[in-house]
């Protein structure tokens, strides 16, 4: 299919834009010229949204926030050449509804859109989703989308899949291949073993083995216990009975070892037994003489605690009375302050009343001159407001008059310039309809001419062609003609060729000399269109400038109206001037006279003087205030102090309280004199109570020692299983009955032996059954022999099936092998992209690091397509994202994209979609990156898009096309009240 081109796109309610908002496209280049959020992004978004039908890595999905502000809807559509277009309507809530030809332009690529237009079409403003930006694994996904080696990958992918479910397979079936000889081999050890279990012993019967076992059971437990009669029950049976007969014949053997020891002790204990009993009897000799002591001193304390009690509450009283005495001599001292400052405060109440009186007479004084110098004040205040208002009515007269000029200025530009303006513009625009209807019939003039020629010149290439061919050999010094033979100068014989080729076709001559005039009457033409269209623009710019006129006459009218409330012309506003001065000359004689009626106003020096007096009048009323103050707090304290003491003395006097004093000292002494005797007695009587209890002391270690070693005995006589009390008699009879039963179990343990190796004969007649019961199983319906083959059998097939599944698994790693190498050459395919994009970055970035050595790097990791963006950096891999500048990012994403553009033509509309790409550049490096774009243009056919901010690089890119002839338009994006709109410059 061949390319196609963008015509038209038609956009409502996008964000900030208007209701269907029209920008037509060229085959060149499309300048989109705005401000910063204005709406240029808004035009790369709804392009991509109507192409792809989501924007989920830019505004997520749906994509809401690109529906206008208090609209519920957005539009779409996009006109292509050949009656295509792509149309996208979105319904805020729901999922865009894509409509058009998407199959005819991205074919079997419409699910990859979105990911190919970012390599080879759009250039987003901001950064984030950019390729230079992108992680390995994302960017490694991308270039798959490309579909150079997107097939292997796939096959690849299921890598790890495929190896799992055969390397499940082949296990699976070792599995059962290790279980199948596991099952034959263990048929032949039954077999084996069966056959080894087989004897000709002669058996006794299993009721007289379970006689003898029982037997011995009945030695160590007397109960008898429900056996089943088989060997293996047996057995168990036989071995506990062994286990209980050791168990109490080392039990036994160890207690006649005990009885052997205990016999030496028997005879000490008998002794300390008589020895106990004489030391109970000084026990309760010295336990009465004890408690003898201890009532009488139990009695002394109580005497002492008795007279102790008494002197304390003695010295309590003694206390007491001392400070009752204290606090009456206290209140005389607080008594007599008291009177005292009573008659200071009746001398401060005298003084206080004659300072107030002066205070008064002062205050009132103050007032009286503050108040008239008010009143003086004010007057003086409205009389200047009055005059000052007067100056204003005055300034008027300037304001009125220049409300006349402008009036006159708009009446004439609106009646005179602006309709001889119009005219001329009219006249002007006719006379460039004129020449451009001339322009378009003289093109067609010369196409027409043009195709005359074309026939003529077919009938005479032969010709033509026979005498090129002869002009051609001839040799450089030759000068004659080898048609007439006419002789030459070598230079003029050429000329002569050239000429007669040319009136080889005469009418051909003439149409080409009538098309030069053509093309000089186009000229022309052209010049005078230009000398046209600048006359237009410059009545253009005389109309906005009187337009502009008309504006600032009428701003400065409504600034200059607002003075003249209610005036609607400029008579009207006279009147009210001067009826403003007459009314502020009557205000300001009705104030002279109200001034005139007041008396003089007092002097600042009068003033001041009364003020200074009023103050130390005040400072003295204070002064004297607060000692009035300070002497009453006094007097409150005092007479709460006494208050208080008063009630804590309760009338008592001072000599009579002395007295009680006196006498309590003597009755202190006297107490503690008898607390001293009482304390000297009880210290004799607890000195004889130590003795005894150290005696006692003494007496307790004794005993308690003998008691010790008469319980060790004790003890070791009931571990021995002794009954009563130890004696030499009950430890013979029980070192008899020990030997009987010891001599008992050695008899029987020698009767059970013999009955054990009876029932190994049992056990191996009852093995030899059980194996040829499970032999028989395990054959079922066949024979021995039969089953044995049928088990070889059996792992031979699995083995076979293994040989099988391992030679398919390794056909299946050739494969993968080759796919792997495969995908490296396609992995080499994809960095030649490196070289075109170096050529392309040496146009753009200064810095060679870019420039020089391979940027791109694809390889495939871990099954995974993956992609790397770097360059070298100290001799390591280093990202351009961590080192490059957002200029030098930019002009990487952009020749990277150059680059794919120009490789990878997987959709015939090649076109470059770049939103603001020279926005960190000068004029300087955007001029390079307009030369890419021109290039672009001019050699591959594309289609450029370019939004910018900046109006001098927009101009700049324009003279850049214009001057290789290449078809440019620049819309400029302006906010009205409707929303945003694109006009054509």
């Amino acid at each position: 299919m061949r390319n196609v081109h963008l015509n038209k796109i038609s956009i409502s309610n996008a964000r900030r834009f208007a209701k269907d908002v029209e920008i037509d496209f060229g085959k060149g280049a499309t300048i989109l010229l705005a401000p910063n959020g204005t709406g240029k992004t808004t035009i790369f978004e709804a392009v991509e949204l109507a192409l792809t039908g989501s924007l989920e890595s830019k505004l997520g999905n749906p994509p809401n926030a690109l529906i206008r502000d208090g609209k519920s809807e957005l539009d779409i559509r996009l006109d292509f050449d050949d009656n295509l277009y792509c149309e996208v309507a979105f319904r805020h809530g729901q999922n865009p509804v894509l409509k058009g030809d998407h199959m005819r332009l991205f074919q079997d690529k419409i699910d990859s859109a979105p990911y190919l237009l970012g390599l080879t079409h759009f250039l987003d403003q901001r950064g984030k989703g950019w390729f230079v930006n992108s992680e390995k694994n994302e960017a490694g996904d991308s270039l798959d989308k490309l579909s150079i080696g997107q097939g292997l990958n796939k096959v690849l992918s299921k890598r790890t899949s495929i190896t799992r479910v055969v390397n499940q397979e082949i296990t699976s079936l070792e599995n059962q291949y290790d279980k199948e000889v596991e099952r034959k081999n263990r048929f032949i050890e039954l077999k084996m073993e069966r056959d080894r279990a087989s004897s000709d012993y002669k058996l006794v019967p299993l009721e007289s083995i379970f006689k003898i076992i029982l037997q011995g059971h009945r030695l160590v437990k007397k109960e008898s216990p429900e056996i089943q009669l088989s060997s293996q029950a047996l057995s168990l049976f036989l071995e506990k009975t062994r286990v209980l007969l050791i168990s109490e014949k080392d039990s036994n053997t160890k207690l006649k070892i005990k009885h052997s020891s205990i016999e030496s002790k028997l005879k000490v204990y008998k002794e300390n037994t008589l020895s106990i009993k004489g030391i109970e009897n000084d026990i309760e000799s010295n336990e009465i003489k004890t408690n003898k002591l201890k009532e009488e001193i139990k009695e002394l304390k109580s005497n002492v605690k008795s007279n102790e009690e008494s002197k304390a509450n003695m010295v309590k009283d003694q206390d007491r009375y001392k400070l009752i005495r204290k606090d009456l001599r206290v209140l005389d001292e607080k008594r007599n302050e008291y009177q005292k400052v009573i008659v200071d405060i009746q001398d401060l109440k005298l003084q206080f009343s004659v300072k107030q009186d002066d205070l008064t007479v002062s205050s009132k004084e103050l007032d009286t001159f503050l108040k008239l110098k008010r009143e003086h004040e004010i007057l003086d205040e409205e009389i200047n407001q009055v005059l000052k208002k007067k100056e204003d009515a005055n300034e008027l007269y300037p304001l009125q008059a220049q409300w006349e000029l402008l009036v006159k200025q708009i009446s004439d530009i609106e009646e005179k310039n602006l309709p001889n303006y119009e005219k001329k513009k009219s006249e002007f625009t006719k006379e460039r309809n004129n020449v451009e209807s001339d322009q378009v019939k003289n093109k067609l003039q010369i196409d027409q001419t043009n195709e005359i020629i074309e026939k003529y010149q077919e009938g005479s290439n032969a010709i033509q062609s026979s005498v090129n061919n002869i002009s051609r050999y001839l040799s450089d010094d030759q000068g004659k003609c080898p048609v007439c033979n006419t002789n030459f100068k070598p230079e003029d014989l050429q000329k002569q060729i050239k000429i007669a080729l040319e009136l080889m076709n005469p009418i051909a001559h003439k149409m080409t000399h009538a098309i030069k005039e053509l093309e000089d009457e186009q000229k022309e033409l052209n010049d005078r269109l230009t000398k046209v269209k600048s006359s237009i623009e410059e009545i253009d710019g005389k109309i906005t400038h009187e337009k502009a006129t008309i504006d600032d006459a009428k701003s400065k009218l409504s600034v200059i109206i607002k003075s003249f409330p209610n005036c609607s012309n400029t008579s009207i506003a006279l009147q009210f001037i001067l009826s403003l001065l007459d009314k502020h000359a009557k205000t300001h004689s009705l104030l002279q006279e109200k001034k005139v009626a007041l008396k003089d106003m007092p002097s600042d020096i009068t003033i001041t003087e009364t003020r200074i007096k009023n103050e130390k009048n005040l400072i003295e009323v204070e002064k004297y205030k607060r000692e009035l103050q300070a002497k009453e707090s006094i007097i409150k304290v005092l007479s709460e102090e006494v208050a208080k003491l008063e009630i804590k003395t309760k009338g008592r006097q001072l000599d009579q309280l002395s007295i009680e004093i006196s006498e309590l000292e003597l009755k202190i002494e006297s107490s503690t004199k008898l607390c001293l005797d009482n304390s000297k007695s009880q210290e004799k009587l607890q000195k004889e109570l130590e003795a005894l209890q150290t005696e006692r002391h003494k007496i307790n270690t004794l005993i308690l020692e003998l008691k010790s070693h008469q319980n060790q005995i004790e003890t070791e006589w009931k571990e021995s299983e002794l009954q009563d009390k130890p004696s030499l008699e009950s430890l013979l009879i029980a070192t008899k009955k020990t030997e009987k039963f010891q001599g008992e179990c050695n008899a029987s343990i020698k009767d059970i032996t013999e009955a054990e190796q009876q029932l190994v004969h049992w056990s191996k007649a009852e093995l030899f059954t059980n194996l040829n019961k499970k032999i028989q199983l395990e054959c079922g319906d066949r024979t021995e022999v039969e089953q044995l083959k049928y088990l070889i059998s059996k792992t031979e097939t699995l083995e076979k099936k293994i040989l099988k599944i391992n030679e398919l698994q390794g056909t299946m790693n050739f494969f993968l092998q080759n796919v792997s190498s495969e995908l490296q050459q396609m992995n080499k395919y994809v960095e030649s992209i490196n070289e075109p994009w170096g050529e392309l970055l040496q146009r753009t970035i200064v810095n060679s690091r870019f420039s020089t050595g391979e940027l791109l790097k694809s390889k495939t990791f871990r099954n995974r397509p993956i992609a790397e963006i770097a360059t070298s950096l100290n001799g390591n891999n280093i990202p351009v994202s961590q080192i490059a500048s957002e200029a030098q990012l930019t002009d990487l994403q952009l020749t990277f994209m150059l680059a794919m553009a120009k490789q990878h033509h997987w959709t015939p509309w090649r076109a470059l979609l770049l939103d603001d790409p020279t926005q960190h550049h000068d004029l300087v490096h955007a001029s390079s990156v307009f030369d890419l774009l021109r290039d672009y243009i001019s050699d591959l056919d594309f289609q450029v898009m370019l939004s910018t901010h900046d109006s001098q690089q927009a101009n700049f890119f324009r003279r850049k096309l214009e001057n290789d002839g290449i078809e440019n338009k620049i819309y400029r994006l302006k906010a009205g009240n409707d929303g945003v709109f694109a006009d054509l410059v």
